[in-house]
């Protein structure tokens, strides 16, 4: 069955596929990726997978990920738990279903920007990864898994430096670092920011995202 969901950011969901990994593959007649990176994923970690179909541009999300960076890069993936520890939303965790495929992700770990990658595809329910081992001992064990494709670009760009012209350009709201000292947000996880941020960020670290994007 396909159901439309509504989502508070007036974003319009189509659920149009389930995959349960017991054996069987049930798909709905509107899906054809049949290679897509996600299903390969859900395939390998036993997962059920969800695959919004959203009609927008391509965005431009921050993560802050300095606990599980080095394996999110290295296993090409972003997972966050569904809610907090309490159980209440987290919008920073609802923004792992947003993020569709084409988005730019800027990641920033230890106080720099240092890798940049694109969403490969909609976002997974998944396991904590065990190679994550005990970090996050208090994070639920089943979350989002978005698949990611990290560039070979390395960066080195320190927020801080950068701080009179990107606190203008950080959003009111769930803004990824303080926009007067430039520390990162206590419970910030995936957030999206304007173009002008990667722009700006790439700027800085002399590489033109045009050519970064066109890499293989």
């Amino acid at each position: 069955d396909v159901e439309d969901v509504r989502l508070d950011a007036g974003d319009k969901v189509v659920w149009s596929e389930h995959i349960v990994m017991d054996g069987s593959e049930f798909m709905t007649p509107q899906v054809k990726r049949a290679t897509a990176p996600s299903r390969m994923l859900a395939k390998s970690r036993g997962a059920d997978m969800i695959a919004p179909e959203r009609q927008r541009a391509d965005a431009v999300l921050w993560v802050n990920h300095a606990q599980t960076m080095r394996q999110e890069v290295a296993g090409g993936y972003l997972w966050s738990p569904v809610t907090e520890a309490n159980g209440a939303r987290s919008r920073f965790y609802d923004n792992m279903r947003y993020a569709a495929p084409g988005d730019v992700v800027l990641s920033y770990a230890n106080g720099r920007i240092g890798r940049i990658g694109v969403v490969a595809d909609f976002a997974i329910s998944a396991p904590k990864p065990e190679e994550f081992g005990a970090i996050g001992a208090y994070w639920s064990a089943v979350g989002w898994l978005l698949p990611m494709q990290w560039l070979d670009a390395t960066l080195a760009v320190r927020p801080k430096d950068l701080l009179d012209r990107l606190a203008p350009l950080l959003p009111a709201m769930y803004s990824p670092i303080q926009p007067h000292t430039g520390n990162g947000n206590q419970k910030a996880y995936l957030t999206e920011v304007d173009r002008a941020v990667v722009e700006l960020v790439l700027g800085a670290a002399r590489l033109p995202l045009a050519s970064i994007l066109a890499a293989p």
